[in-house]
């Protein structure tokens, strides 16, 4: 008689398998929630620093006043109840739309101090001395945000805490 090796494995090594298996799934699924939290975040705070750039940048080039501000429609500045998480616009002196950005993902908000809806950049600087926005998840179980603060002469600072105030 040939004794041949056995191949293959038993129904208790698969439930033990898929026992293991689903214990990581429990560990890891929370984790990934909330890296994909923070890249939003991060997103969002990237597009906004870079729409404050752009806005102070033409404003500087052009010698003419250029604003950042809400807006719903994507077009035109429009004080609407959302603030800057319903999207917002870049305009130059005479309104021409320089950028425009939709409404932020759901779940997700854009609070500015003060409730401020226009950011107006002139050559020399804006024209209020600071401004933040502060970017998070209105989820209480997720404490991340990013706050955004902009300087008399439009330069921006990024600040990630762990404190949410949404």
């Amino acid at each position: 008689m040939i004794r041949r090796p056995v191949r293959g494995f038993t129904l208790l090594e698969a439930m033990i398998a898929l026992a293991i298996v689903a214990m990581l799934l429990l560990i890891a699924v929370p984790s990934f929630n909330s890296i994909r939290v923070s890249a939003t975040l991060t997103e969002l705070s990237n597009e906004l620093v870079a729409s404050v750039q752009l806005a102070r940048s033409e404003a500087i080039k052009r010698n003419r006043v250029a604003r950042l501000c809400a807006s719903d429609d994507g077009a035109t500045c429009s004080p609407t109840w959302g603030g800057f998480s319903t999207g917002w616009v870049v305009l130059d002196a005479e309104n021409n739309l320089l950028l425009s950005r939709p409404a932020v993902e759901s779940g997700y908000r854009i609070k500015t101090s003060g409730g401020l809806r226009i950011l107006t950049f002139y050559p020399s600087g804006m024209d209020a001395t600071t401004v933040s926005f502060t970017v998070c998840r209105y989820d209480p179980l997720e404490r991340q945000q990013r706050v955004i603060a902009v300087g008399p002469t439009g330069g921006t600072r990024v600040t990630r805490t762990e404190v949410s105030s949404c």
